[in-house]
């Protein structure tokens, strides 16, 4: 087995996700590498409020997922350089930074609940079928 040299942490910042992000640390310290971590925000849909537009939501979630980003990443030494706010689809936000940022290995975190979705969920499973490196899938108890 290889050794890793860059791991992403694909982080759910308001769903349980300090298992996921443990262990990645664990395997990075283990392995000698470097984090990154990525937090995708899906668009939302048209929400018709006429006091405030989903744009407004959407920077707000922005400056809220950074916030929270920053501090879950200096708990384990993820500089800002690495640490990545996306926003659009969340199975290819994460593919595309951990292919532009030459990583090995994504840990993902998982709490589907049916079918092929009920062993890894379907984001996870999203990121298996289209990684071109290895996926670690972290289940996540409810």
């Amino acid at each position: 087995m290889s050794k890793y040299k860059h791991i992403l942490i694909a982080i759910d910042l308001f769903n349980h996700s300090e298992p996921v992000i443990k262990k990645a640390y664990e395997i990075a310290k283990l392995n000698g590498a470097k984090l990154s971590a990525v937090h995708v925000i899906e668009p939302l849909p048209g929400i018709g409020f006429e006091m405030i537009s989903s744009a407004e939501i959407e920077m707000e979630l922005m400056k809220l997922s950074r916030q929270q980003l920053e501090k879950e990443a200096k708990k384990y030494d993820i500089p800002k350089t690495r640490q990545f706010i996306e926003f659009g689809s969340i199975k290819h936000e994460i593919i595309r930074i951990a292919s532009e940022n030459h990583v090995d290995l994504i840990v993902i975190g998982s709490h589907g609940r049916h079918g092929l979705n009920y062993l890894l969920g379907s984001t996870a499973n999203g990121v298996v079928q289209s990684a071109d490196c290895d996926v670690l899938v972290i289940r996540i108890k409810n």
